[in-house]
């Protein structure tokens, strides 16, 4: 039997337990602390690179390899990025695209062969997301912009 008394009750109840996930949400998001990315992000870095695009786009199939450089060093990922032939028609110049590393922290992509920092929209737009996920702020970012593969 329906008892109006007990739905408002429950119904109460049920708000209260929506507004403290709400709060609790909201503390957890402004509590965010930044954290390293994975290896895996790292290569969803790689991959939104000009020379990956530009190799997926003739119909190559780009395969990171993931470099350890024996010095100790734990800033950066490195990779060696490699390009082959999907299929037997489309004529790529098969092999090495270069020479990568990625920084734990900021996500910054170097092209280690002249130490330059990719640069390109794709790129931006992965990073973007990636510091999202790990809670990597723009002053974050800037204090390991300074930072440099060895």
């Amino acid at each position: 039997m329906y008892q109006p008394h007990v739905a408002k009750a429950m119904l109460i109840r049920a708000s209260a337990v929506v507004c403290a996930f709400f709060a609790d949400s909201t503390v957890a998001t402004a509590a965010c602390s930044a954290s390293q990315l994975s290896q895996v992000d790292a290569v969803d870095l790689v991959f939104s690179i000009p020379e990956v695009l530009q190799a997926k786009e003739m119909g190559g199939r780009v395969t990171p390899v993931v470099l350890h450089p024996g010095n100790g060093e734990d800033t950066f990922f490195y990779f060696m990025l490699v390009s082959t032939v999907n299929t037997p028609a489309v004529a790529l110049d098969n092999g090495l695209l270069g020479y990568f590393a990625v920084n734990k922290v900021s996500g910054r992509v170097i092209r280690t062969v002249d130490e330059v920092e990719v640069i390109s929209d794709a790129l931006k737009q992965k990073q973007i997301e990636v510091r999202h996920k790990h809670c990597v702020t723009q002053k974050v970012v800037e204090q390991n912009n300074s930072i440099d593969p060895p």
